[in-house]
């Protein structure tokens, strides 16, 4: 591994102001997405595996955030995808 790839890997990357809302979005959808499992399948060790890939996938999802923050989709991307705000207002 070379230095610079070191160096992004394991450095503190603050939240930006465009990293932090989609920050927000992710825990809120895996958030939803764990409730849904804990709802829908019966208590097993395989809901437990669910639960822990799922906290594995927003780890390496929000890696991405942090190391990459010149590579963002726009926003619009997200939007246009979905149909709705990145971050709904709570008005």
């Amino acid at each position: 591994m070379e230095g610079t790839e070191f160096e992004k890997r394991f450095t503190y990357h603050a939240p930006t102001e465009d990293s932090a809302p989609r920050y927000r979005r992710l825990r809120a959808e895996f958030h939803r997405l764990g409730l849904m499992i804990g709802a829908l399948a019966p208590e097993s060790l395989e809901r437990e595996l669910a639960g822990t890939a799922l906290d594995e996938s927003m780890m390496w999802a929000k890696a991405a955030l942090d190391r990459n923050p010149d590579n963002l989709p726009p926003v619009e991307v997200f939007e246009r995808r979905f149909g709705e705000a990145l971050c709904p207002s709570t008005v």
